[in-house]
């Protein structure tokens, strides 16, 4: 029985608040596994240019490895349509289940078929207050577990909030965490580069040397 944990975003471009978070959840949550799902059509971006899906890939390919862990899902760039977080989790759930269902039958014994993967949704504080205006939130909260990575003295109160509230309406398994990340986005990595500033220390130096070897956010 596996305990797997999963970022999703864009990933435009990875950066080290990312890595951050999912290390911090692996360590302090104890997961097997963290996936990195980069999207195909986030639902809050859907009127903004994104950087094409293979480049996005071999960012998040450079920036992963040497972490054991760290791994890549191709998910949500399959799935047709807008990338709905309650939709993905609901694949991702589903895959892992005929994933045990196969290796039951293999072994010829119910055991494996009778365990089940534990999935957390690994989250900032900021996007935690708001999931359940999201898209199905009664089913996302419902069937899905949550890791929360919460800067201390941030929001504590809205954090506690939520996560009461989450759990008495719910039944949401809810996870917070020390993160002691920067105040790391995508967007102004890519305003940085645009301006001709740097953005070394913001993402890993093999992400940074791919941005510019492919001249990408000019």
């Amino acid at each position: 029985m596996a305990r797997i944990g999963i970022i999703g975003g864009t990933f435009d471009p990875v950066h080290e608040g990312h890595l951050n978070l999912a290390l911090d959840a692996m360590e302090q949550a104890q997961l097997d596994a963290v996936w990195f799902m980069p999207a195909k059509i986030q639902p809050f971006k859907q009127d903004r240019k994104v950087t094409d899906s293979a480049q996005r890939l071999e960012m998040l390919a450079l920036a992963v490895e040497g972490h054991p862990g760290l791994l890549i899902s191709t998910l949500e760039m399959e799935l047709e349509g807008v990338s709905y977080t309650y939709r993905t989790l609901r694949e991702v759930r589903r895959r892992l289940l005929d994933e045990r269902m196969a290796a039951a039958a293999e072994s010829q014994t119910a055991d494996s078929a009778s365990e089940t993967d534990t999935t957390y949704f690994i989250t900032g504080t900021d996007t935690f207050i708001k999931m359940d205006t999201w898209m199905h939130a009664e089913e996302l909260l419902t069937e899905n577990a949550v890791i929360v990575g919460s800067r201390p003295g941030y929001q504590d109160a809205e954090i506690e909030r939520c996560r009461t509230l989450f759990q008495e309406q719910y039944g949401t398994e809810v996870l917070v965490i020390r993160n002691d990340l920067r105040d790391i986005s995508s967007t102004g990595i890519k305003e940085r580069i645009a301006a001709g500033k740097p953005i070394t220390g913001l993402v890993p130096q093999a992400v940074e040397e791919y941005i510019y070897g492919h001249d990408l956010y000019r």
